[in-house]
């Protein structure tokens, strides 16, 4: 349902550059892995542990841009998601980091070989 869901609300829409960082974000709901929101103020989220936390855990903890980020989609909704404006050098960071965090919390999960496509096409 949610693959059907997104696709055709993509289908629809002129305004898409950040769409594949928000499908991911939430496509974790339904893989099982979404962040924890409750501490959603503190300045550091530990991509292993799918925690935000008062200071760096290990080299897994982002902070800074791609936090910020992180944060904006974890409050956003499609129909909102023109809103957020990224730069290309932010989406690309930010997806590498998502796809670390795939790979984090799926064991068998590869990057994609058309990561370099997906930048192209979002960007």
């Amino acid at each position: 349902d949610y693959l059907e869901t997104t696709l055709q609300w993509l289908d629809h829409e002129t305004e898409f550059s950040n769409f594949h960082l928000l499908f991911l974000l939430e496509l974790t709901k339904h893989l099982g892995f979404y962040p924890e929101t409750s501490q959603i103020d503190f300045p550091y989220f530990n991509l292993s542990s799918g925690l935000f936390c008062l200071k760096p855990q290990n080299h897994y903890t982002i902070s800074n841009q791609n936090l910020n980020v992180l944060k904006q989609l974890l409050g956003i909704k499609f129909d909102t998601l023109y809103t957020l404006k990224l730069n290309s050098n932010q989406r690309q960071s930010f997806l590498a980091m998502l796809l670390l965090y795939f790979e984090l919390h799926l064991g068998d999960f590869r990057k994609p070989k058309s990561l370099q496509i997906l930048n192209q096409v979002f960007n």
